[in-house]
């Protein structure tokens, strides 16, 4: 049983380490990017009833994000990310073409590999996935709300190295976010934060952090999702915060061969809020996405 990490080097010589989980006598049936600033270690109860189930799986770290050192500045955007992760995809030397799974930004990513349709894929699971845009949003709120993107962005990408170390490790704001994109309140948010404390001790690079946050908040999966030739199934909560149900629809049916599995009542950060459900709903995705 494989249970641990390697490291991949790129042609542009980033260092890109990979987790390993499940049966090591298969080849790599899923592999998954994480969202914006995560890691590994913080999808491993989603892909826990996978890697039970006897498939093999891997995730990757993205550049920066406290596994993986930090790479060159995203000058390419999601275009350089998604030729990172073709690039990942194409040293793993595997027998067959693999699922791609995404959360949250790692979905916007996952679609857009799909989309470009440069490398085979057996099928693409997006987990909560972002499906509009957010700096394209209108109203009060959304510019609001885009405006504190810029900055918390513009902070962590010019502010002096020891106060952007300070800002993208800062608990208050990881509190606060959390707070607003539970769903379940107080009880809720507790499990949302002992969920996400595996990743509490990583130091994500905060120049990384911002230049993956701005890229994240410029895209969506559905500008990626009239391209999509694969399989693909979606699993959100119907009450997700960034993309409502209605979204998320719209997302599905812009895919050629979609189908999706909403868990009633969650929200964006249903995979920490609800996790044993989610690891269940994931799994199921996993099995069914290939016999569309």
């Amino acid at each position: 049983m494989s249970s641990g990490r390697f490291t991949v080097t790129l042609d542009t010589g980033s260092r890109v380490v990979i987790a390993d989980s499940g049966p090591s006598s298969r080849p790599v049936g899923v592999v998954a990017v994480p969202g914006w600033k995560g890691a590994d270690v913080g999808l491993r109860k989603l892909v826990a009833r996978t890697v039970n189930d006897g498939c093999r799986v891997m995730i990757l770290n993205l550049p920066g994000m406290g596994v993986s050192e930090s790479g060159a500045r995203l000058g390419d955007g999601l275009d350089g990310l998604s030729d990172l992760v073709e690039e990942v995809l194409g040293t793993l030397g595997t027998s067959e073409p693999v699922i791609l799974a995404g959360h949250s930004f790692g979905a916007t990513i996952a679609a857009a590999v799909a989309g470009r349709r440069l490398v085979p894929l057996r099928g693409l699971v997006l987990v909560s996935p972002v499906v509009v845009r957010p700096s394209g949003r209108s109203g009060a709120g959304a510019h609001a709300a885009n405006a504190c993107v810029n900055l918390f962005a513009a902070v962590l990408a010019r502010a002096p190295r020891p106060v952007a170390d300070a800002v993208v490790r800062s608990a208050v704001i990881e509190d606060v976010a959390n707070a607003f994109l539970t769903r379940r309140g107080l009880s809720g948010f507790r499990r949302i934060r002992a969920e996400a404390a595996p990743e509490r001790h990583l130091t994500a690079d905060p120049r990384a952090a911002a230049d993956q946050l701005l890229v994240a908040s410029g895209h969506g999966c559905l500008e990626s999702a009239a391209a999509v030739r694969v399989p693909t199934w979606i699993v959100a909560g119907d009450r997700d915060q960034l993309s409502p149900r209605d979204e998320l629809e719209q997302l599905c049916g812009a895919v050629a061969t979609c189908r999706m599995t909403l868990l009633p009542g969650a929200g964006h950060l249903a995979h920490q809020e609800e996790a044993e459900a989610m690891s269940g709903l994931f799994a199921d995705a996993i099995t069914h996405v290939v016999t569309l």
